[in-house]
């Protein structure tokens, strides 16, 4: 069996782990057993490798912008005011203050599939996004840094999956068993790379923090 190093090898690698290289029932659905695998690990893990940091435009009378594709959860916002970066105050969609002037806003939120903010802007704005990103395995998109990194994370998220898909009660616990591992042990090298880094608030995320894997 080859390393994996990509999409197609990482499937290639789950119907080999299971002995089942050549079976089309695991060999076709092996793209959905991935895909279940990283919509668990969307969910788990905020890595230092999935952060993104965009620049999109806010426009005059307007108070939202769309999120960007592929958007996880938020780290920090900045207006760009004469080349200055401003940093807004976060807040949660229900409490966002609003006023219908125009403005300058001083504060944001994630409101469903937009940034929000407190008023209609005053002013064309650069806006500085800093967020955590997705990078989803396809045809198109046939590596990601995790992939590189820790491709055993994958590969057992991905024949637990195959294993529930076959309702193998062992197999399951088995692979779910190393998926868990796998996952404390990224756990730990986030946490050495982040040592001196200081911890996140509340608006970073409200997923398990992966510095402290609560």
């Amino acid at each position: 069996m080859d390393q994996i190093t990509d999409y197609a090898s990482l499937q290639a690698a789950v119907a080999g782990m299971l002995h089942r290289t050549g079976d089309s029932d695991i060999e076709d659905n092996a793209p959905l057993f991935i895909q279940m695998c990283e919509a668990d690990l969307n969910d788990r893990l905020l890595l230092k490798d999935m952060e993104q940091e965009d620049t999109l435009a806010c426009v005059v009378g307007q108070n939202y912008i769309a999120l960007p594709s592929g958007f996880v959860s938020p780290i920090a916002l900045w207006l760009l005011v004469s080349s200055v970066r401003i940093p807004l105050s976060p807040a949660l969609p229900q409490q966002l203050p609003y006023d219908t002037s125009n403005s300058q806003p001083a504060y944001w939120a994630i409101d469903g599939a937009n940034i929000r903010f407190d008023c209609p802007a005053s002013d064309t704005y650069s806006v500085k996004f800093r967020y955590f990103k997705k990078s989803n395995l396809s045809n198109s998109n046939t590596s990601n840094a995790l992939l590189l990194k820790r491709p055993d994370v994958y590969l057992y998220g991905a024949l637990m999956q195959a294993a529930l898909f076959a309702t193998d009660e062992a197999g399951a616990a088995k692979w779910s068993g190393l998926f868990e591992r796998a996952i404390s042990g990224l756990k730990n090298a986030e946490h050495r790379s982040r040592s001196a880094v200081p911890l996140r608030g509340e608006m970073s995320s409200r997923r398990s923090n992966i510095l402290t894997g609560d």
